[in-house]
């Protein structure tokens, strides 16, 4: 049986809120809006009381262009289907890429709906894409833990939006009984009776009897003011990791023989609570077995060495195996630095415009939203720029390499007014090292990658961080000699 890690049961629980969500509210809308027609009225200003949002909206049809299709406003359904892709992005490797592609499509409907007259229309083809995405999991996603958690999401949302708005709430009794089940099936720890292991340590029920129908009050207190970016649930066995096997390799070759060839590698993986060492070595020729290790001011493990002798060729391979577990990275505070921008990410006047015009939050989907206006901004192009190359200079270009996406990532996260550290590592998968971006957000590192939009997941390796690509280059070295040099480099991460 596959394990499961905390952070990704929260995940694959919150995507089956936010889908049912966003579902559920749309067949909600469709049905107002048919009567809206027929009448010319809507009572909107009830249903927001009844979900507890407040009334921003100047009149009906403001409402429905407002609540369905806005972006910007924090309790419409195109937030909420923004929640669903993000964490659908997280999980692509769960749920597989035809099965998200139909979560981007709705996305992309309800894009496409706003500002205009068939909202209907574009109702209907957001749901026929929703419930796609419902019958590709149940087809496509082998894993029973991971369809499991993913229903258990959308029943307590089904049972919510029934007790807010009367919506189907014959049907509360029944999505009990269905919710119960699967989580049971999901060998979460929990009371059947109590579901503590689930709301940590809020019951929903009144009762022992588990057929007895729950406190509305109750249920609604325990499933919707607990923060969603807590842990789900603790489990009944040690927390799962993804076992990733890695292997990178660099030669650097030199025209003509060189001496007293002083260098620093940072090619050791991190060894954190998100990212556990198991094993490693480490092999560095000519040097045959000297050197020394240590460790820089970021955290980074250093290796250390020197080959006095003439020579032509500086070549080191290191293979281990990590155990990866979480998208986020627990850290009670940043360093102060990351805050500020450094000599690399100094933001220009258009960087600044670029951001006002994005109008993004200073949180996680703030920042997703970030890391995509930067992917669709830039072509990347090898050789376009170079190790010193700031992102200002990148930006003007519209045109770079992972290092210029991750600058600019981090130049503006910091601008956004959050923490934010330039990451260099390993991705799962076959080529050469690649930079992503990690912002700091209560208590936790969560890491974007521009350079592909999207979110960096249990297949990325950690080798190094820093302010920016000048803190944290994999190799540095100075030596005697005027020669050319030649770098070649590979890696591979495979899951076990």
């Amino acid at each position: 049986m596959d394990f499961i890690s905390l952070s990704k049961s929260n995940r694959l629980f919150w995507l089956g809120r936010y889908y049912e969500r966003v579902a559920l509210s749309l067949q909600y809308m469709m049905n107002c809006y048919d009567a809206m027609i027929d009448t010319n009225s809507f009572d909107y200003e009830g249903y927001c009381q009844q979900q507890g949002i407040p009334n921003i909206y100047q009149g009906v049809e403001d409402f429905f262009q407002r609540y369905i299709f806005d972006m910007e406003n924090p309790n419409s359904i195109r937030s909420a289907a923004e929640l669903m892709l993000g964490n659908g992005m997280v999980l692509r490797e769960s749920i597989g890429s035809s099965t998200l592609a139909y979560l981007q499509m709705a996305v992309y409907a309800l894009d496409e709906g706003a500002g205009g007259e068939a909202t209907g229309l574009q109702m209907l083809e957001v749901l026929d894409n929703i419930m796609a995405f419902r019958g590709s999991y149940d087809d496509f996603i082998a894993d029973d833990n991971v369809r499991n958690i993913i229903k258990c999401g959308a029943s307590v949302e089904c049972i919510s939006f029934a007790l807010r708005t009367g919506y189907r709430e014959e049907n509360v009794p029944e999505e009990l009984r269905k919710f119960i089940k699967r989580i049971t099936r999901t060998k979460l720890q929990i009371s059947a009776l109590a579901l503590q292991s689930i709301l940590r340590q809020e019951r929903i029920f009144d009762g022992k009897n588990t057929d007895d129908v729950l406190s509305k009050d109750d249920f609604l207190q325990a499933v919707e003011n607990r923060p969603e970016s807590k842990n789900l649930a603790r489990r009944n066995i040690d927390i799962s990791m993804r076992d990733l096997r890695f292997a990178f390799h660099t030669k650097l070759e030199f025209s003509s023989g060189v001496t007293d060839h002083s260098f620093l590698l940072r090619c050791i993986p991190w060894d954190d609570a998100s990212q556990r060492l198991q094993s490693w070595q480490l092999s560095v020729r000519p040097l045959a077995g000297q050197g020394s290790y240590g460790c820089d001011a970021f955290g980074n493990k250093l290796f250390v060495g020197c080959i006095e002798d003439k020579h032509q060729l500086l070549e080191y391979s290191i293979e281990g195996r990590i155990l990866r577990n979480g998208t986020a990275k627990a850290e009670p505070q940043p360093m102060p630095c990351y805050r500020y921008a450094s000599p690399l990410t100094k933001p220009s006047a258009s960087m600044k415009e670029f951001l006002a015009e994005l109008a993004i939050t200073a949180t996680p989907e703030g920042m997703l939203k970030l890391s995509r206006g930067i992917y669709e901004y830039f072509d990347y192009e090898a050789g376009s720029t170079n190790i010193r190359t700031t992102a200002a200079e990148a930006f003007a270009k519209r045109q770079g390499v992972c290092q210029d996406f991750a600058h600019v990532f981090v130049s503006l996260a910091r601008l956004a007014g959050l923490p934010a550290r330039y990451v260099c590592g390993l991705p799962q998968g076959e080529g050469t090292t690649h930079a992503w971006g990690e912002i700091w957000y209560n208590g936790c590192w969560y890491g974007y990658d521009p350079t592909r939009n999207q979110l960096v997941d249990e297949g990325y390796i950690t080798l190094a961080v820093g302010r920016d690509y000048g803190d944290c280059p994999v190799e540095r070295g100075i030596f005697r000699g005027a020669a050319d040099q030649l770098q070649t480099v590979f890696m591979q991460v495979q899951e076990q």
